[in-house]
């Protein structure tokens, strides 16, 4: 397959654009750039999730849902809205990853294959693996895909005709798709499952969830140089993030989890592992008002806001 690359990069750094958070509220967009602001809505109906926003600030969101069925997850419609134009991308996706720089929106449909639109065309990847979850690199070259073996399906995960079967439709990888090469490599491969990848804004460092340590689910840090991977507190367990819903902030990650009574929080943590707590109930965070506070969705399904302290 030809280099992407080319199509998928502009010069266009993140420093360029204001940092405000935006959630779909009962089908339209709310955003938020300060914690002492209100929130602002936005005349744009049927959106039911924010998947993000392009380096150029255009925010990419998925429009309506479709029941696909009994063993097939939903799926939107991925559209890009700039000012007061929406833009249709592809009709049938689960989630959408817009790149750090450029154009170019990774995506999985529901059946788990992995698309990429390069600003012009959405095109297929060609990754016989399912995907689950991606994260871009921060050059915008690379993805961290992680994903389950290529004969992976709802039915069978969830219908394993032995235990050993069963454990192996519940494990996934984490694997790298460089864009220039469209060379596919793991990154991390063991028995256990392995997901929930954040890339370090520098790209040295991949923090995941991992059941390999004690076969329980925690944080673990791969250092991409080297390829070693280490537990991210080796004495106490770290909770781990929720789906997309974690930021690498300086020297430490902000992050969405479950607890034991499966109401969601949001909570930080140091990168080297120390220091986890809680900043309060919700989900879904963003960082607004340059890093230096998070904005996220309470319990009530409002917007709420925090101050957020260290982050050097």
């Amino acid at each position: 397959m030809r280099s992407l690359i080319a199509l998928t990069l502009l010069a266009i750094p993140l420093a360029a654009v204001a940092q405000t958070a935006h959630f779909a509220v009962q089908g339209r967009v709310q955003s938020i750039a300060a914690p002492d602001a209100a929130p602002v809505a936005r005349d744009i109906a049927e959106v039911t999730e924010i998947f993000g926003t392009l380096a150029d600030g255009r925010l990419v969101v998925g429009l309506g849902a479709e029941d696909a069925g009994e063993n097939v997850t939903p799926a939107r419609t991925l559209a890009i809205v700039d000012g007061e134009q929406t833009t249709v991308i592809a009709d049938r996706v689960l989630r959408a990853y817009p790149a750090p720089v450029g154009e170019a929106i990774a995506m999985i449909t529901p059946e788990r294959d992995s698309l990429l639109f390069d600003g012009a065309e959405v095109i297929d990847l060609g990754i016989e693996r399912r995907a689950s979850q991606f994260a871009w690199f921060p050059d915008g070259r690379s993805i961290a895909m992680t994903c389950f073996d290529p004969d992976w399906s709802p039915h069978l995960q969830s219908n394993a005709d032995s235990y050993e079967e069963f454990l192996r439709m519940n494990n996934n990888d984490i694997w790298r798709l460089d864009l220039d090469s469209m060379a596919f490599t793991p990154l991390v491969v063991h028995p256990e499952a392995d997901w929930c990848p954040v890339i370090s804004p520098d790209g040295t460092q991949m923090i995941f969830a991992s059941t390999r340590v004690n076969s329980r689910a925690d944080l673990c840090r791969l250092d991409l140089a080297t390829g070693e991977i280490t537990p991210l507190n080796p004495t106490e367990r770290v909770p781990v993030p929720l789906v997309n819903q974690a930021i690498w902030r300086g020297d430490q990650l902000v992050y969405a989890t479950t607890r034991d009574n499966n109401f969601p929080e949001i909570r930080v943590v140091q990168t080297d592992g120390t220091g986890s707590a809680l900043i309060d109930e919700g989900s879904h965070p963003q960082l607004i008002a340059g890093g230096a506070a998070v904005a996220f969705l309470s319990a009530s399904g409002e917007i709420a806001t925090a101050r957020l302290g260290g982050g050097e």
